[in-house]
């Protein structure tokens, strides 16, 4: 918990964690319900990649667009905005649910795998060619087929062993953790890592 704490003191003072973004994040918790700090930095990571993916507007600042949108959700969970945001994460997070019942994914909460696959899915699935169009020039990948992708085929392909690069416990010993990097097909490297409850 701590961890996550001066995770969010820093973003603020990077400007990562701006007004919109905690508002946005706030408006979720409380609709959504939050356990604890690491649910809410979630959170934070869904609204700040909400309000960051706005298309741009001609003769607009992408920051003036972000910031715009990022007001309205932000003035009333009742918007149809705000609406939409939510359905999309549920959308999402019954992909999730679904996924993991046929395999082990390498995140601690599904709303933690949610915004990873918002976040990371796309680019992660064109670096190793998985679920792209052939049909498109240059190939891309389906949005429908992202979260399998980056939920189920990447992880099969990233996390071996071979691309271990580190194993450790945590100073309580409850969580074992392990590191990994590898060179995807596009020549980019990827680092992840995965953590595992050993102790109550």
């Amino acid at each position: 918990m701590t961890t996550s704490i001066l995770h969010v003191q820093l973003w603020k003072k990077a400007g990562y964690l701006t007004k919109d973004v905690f508002g946005t994040a706030l408006s979720l918790a409380n609709e959504t319900g939050c356990e604890n700090v690491h649910d809410f930095v979630d959170k934070v990571e869904l609204a700040k990649h909400e309000i960051d993916s706005q298309p741009s507007v001609p003769g607009k600042p992408e920051s003036k667009v972000r910031q715009e949108f990022g007001n309205t959700l932000n003035s009333t969970t009742l918007c149809d905005q705000f609406t939409q945001f939510m359905n999309d994460i549920a959308v999402d997070a019954e992909q999730v649910n679904e996924l993991s019942k046929n395999t082990s994914l390498p995140f601690s909460t599904n709303q933690a795998a949610v915004y990873h696959a918002q976040k990371h899915g796309e680019k992660s699935c064109e670096a190793y060619s998985i679920d792209t169009n052939d049909t498109n020039d240059p190939p891309k990948v389906d949005p429908a087929k992202v979260m399998d992708g980056y939920m189920k085929q990447i992880p099969e392909k990233f996390f071996k062993r071979e691309n271990v690069t580190s194993m450790r416990y945590s100073q309580d010993g409850r969580i074992f953790k392990m590191s990994y990097r590898a060179v995807a097909p596009n020549g980019k490297m990827n680092v992840g890592s995965t953590s595992q409850c050993v102790k109550p």
